[in-house]
Order: structure tokens, then sequence, then C-alpha cells
């Protein structure tokens, strides 16, 4: 399964989307980036990247290795320039003069590898890891201010960025926020306990307890996150990031609403040694403009945890998750 849903994201890398209009009954897939189209692979949900190092175990965090979409990779803008991380990858398996679209917090460009390192990147067993690290160049980097991701793209590409949309995504949330969406994210979250897909910390014996017997007053919910997002077959597109606590297991997730109802499934944002929501920023970048934007989470500043990188796909069906990373040079079991 795991192979079908990474194929099915390569695609990713060369921009491909049958389209987010109305009356498309297929899942929208990232789109284009100015990259060429090309027939989607079978239709699945983005890979769904593993825990970083240093978390605590719980049953969703099993894996020690991060795991992103294949083709695409966080960019960090840091003292030797702008480097992109291949955490899962080996030493030089990107060649000089690979071509990459840089998506940032104000516009996109093209850039192509000019060497490569192997770069402190994060914390592993109380020691600092490191990951393949590859120097990026090209014009404009002003223009597209702080990078956040990149995507790979065929060689000789050009990039066209007429039908591309990316906007920054502000914060509205307010008193409103949780008297409109707050009884539908609760009654959402029971469900998601009744089916298990709620994961109680496995030294949480009283959520346990409440699974048997869910109570939506019981919940304690945080929005710390909300702003209004343009996708295709979504009349009044909310996306949120909703914070739940039950009994002493808390999670931290996006959500997308149409109105007042939610839109496919909890995309979880693990929380466990992240930096707090309200220290990341966020924007929406709709490559092909036809309503399926990528929702980008970066940290403008360095946070005690070290920079952060992450990746939401929206559509119709809901968010879906392919990227979470963290740039964690210091060993974070230090603090």
């Amino acid at each position: 399964m795991m192979r079908v849903l990474l194929l099915a994201l390569i695609t990713l890398t060369l921009a491909l989307s049958r389209g987010a209009g109305e009356g498309n009954e297929d899942d929208v897939g990232p789109a284009d980036a100015g990259l060429p189209k090309k027939a989607p692979a079978d239709h699945a949900a983005p890979a769904d990247p593993m825990a970083l190092p240093g978390m605590a175990p719980m049953k969703r965090q099993l894996a020690a290795k991060r795991r992103t979409a294949a083709g695409i990779y966080p960019v960090y803008d840091l003292p030797q320039g702008w480097l992109l991380f291949d955490r899962d990858g080996k030493p030089k398996a990107i060649a000089a003069g690979t071509p990459f679209v840089v998506v940032g917090s104000k516009g996109t460009g093209l850039f192509t590898v000019q060497g490569h390192a192997m770069a402190d990147a994060a914390c592993v067993k109380g020691k600092p890891g490191k990951a393949p690290a590859y120097v990026l160049s090209g014009r404009g980097g002003e223009s597209i201010g702080t990078p956040i991701i990149a995507l790979k793209a065929p060689k000789g590409h050009k990039l066209d960025n007429k039908k591309a949309k990316l906007y920054r995504l502000v914060n509205e949330v307010t008193d409103e926020t949780y008297t409109h969406y707050g009884k539908a994210l609760k009654e959402s979250i029971v469900e998601d306990v009744k089916s298990g897909a709620f994961l109680f910390k496995l030294d949480d014996s009283l959520g346990e307890m409440y699974a048997r017997n869910p109570d939506p007053e019981k919940i304690q919910l945080k929005i710390d996150f909300g702003s209004k997002v343009r996708i295709g077959g979504v009349k009044q597109a909310f996306v949120l990031v909703e914070g739940a606590n039950i009994s002493r297991t808390f999670r931290r997730c996006i959500r997308l609403f149409d109105e007042s109802s939610a839109v496919g499934d909890c995309a979880e944002m693990p929380n466990d040694l992240m930096v707090e929501t309200q220290q990341l920023e966020f924007v929406a970048y709709d490559p092909s403009g036809k309503g399926a934007p990528f929702m980008l989470g970066y940290s403008p500043r360095e946070p005690l945890w070290g920079h952060e990188r992450w990746g939401y796909q929206l559509s119709k069906r809901g968010p879906k998750r392919f990227m979470f990373d963290a740039l964690d040079p210091k060993c974070r079991e230090k603090f």
C-alpha cells in the first residue's frame, strides 16, 4: 500500500492534476506548478510521514525516520545558502544541475543544485544527526521570500506562473469561530474516537474509559489558526488548525470545512516537541489555479526546537499531509 501511495505522489514533482472543477469526482492531486503534464498515477492519498526522532513513543509514532512525498523536499535558508534536505536519500544522489521549482512565502522560482554536503539536520538518539543537503542556486531569491519546499522539475524546464496562485493565509480566528465550528469539530472528534482514528497515548488509561463512552462536553478544544481558502468544489472553504485534548492525550491536526460542515478527515499535525501553531506562518500555493492548493506552513524565526516545514494538499475531499520536517541541528533532548 505504501508503494502505491508514494507512486501516486511522484506526480507532485511533475505537477500532475486532473483539475478541481465542479463535477470532477476524482480527488484533486497536486497541480501543475508550471511543469509539463502527464497521465496521473493510480489515485491514492498522500503518504503519511512518520514521527520525528526524539518524539514520545505513541502508536502512530513508531518509526524514527521522517517521510516526505517523493520528489518534494524541504528547503531552509541557512548561512551556507538555500539548502535542500533529502533526509531519506543517499549522499550525492541528486546530481549537480538538477532543476527544482522552489516555492516560498512570497513566490516561486527555478533553481538548480550547485553542490552537496552532509549537514547537521536533526537530533537522533541524543546526538546531532546528518542528512544529505544540496545548495540551490537561482535568481529572484528576494521575490520568493522564505523558501519552503522544492519540487523536482524536468531538465530544460521553464517556469510558467501565469495560472499559479500563491497567497498568504491570515489567521481569522475569533470567538465567532468557536461558535460557528465548535459543535461540528467536537462531533467529528467523537467520531474519530469511535473509529479509532483518535489514538490515545499508551499510558492514558482514562482515555480508554472515554473511548467506551465518549462525551463531546469532555473535549477541550483549541482553534489556534483558521483562514478562508479557495478550493474547487467547495463553496465556503475554511481551513483551521484544531487542537483537541481528551484526558491526558492531545492531538493537533488540520481540518477543512465547507460552511459549517467538516470536509474529509483530520490530517494530523503532530505537536510533540514541535513549535506552537502561533509561531508558524501559512501560505496557499495553487500551481494550476484550479483550486487544488498546497497549504504550506513554515517557521519565519527559529524557535526553541528548530525550524519546521509542513505541507498539506487541500481538495474537496479534505486535507492530506505530504510533508512533515524539522531542522534541528541542536539535540532537543538536551533542553
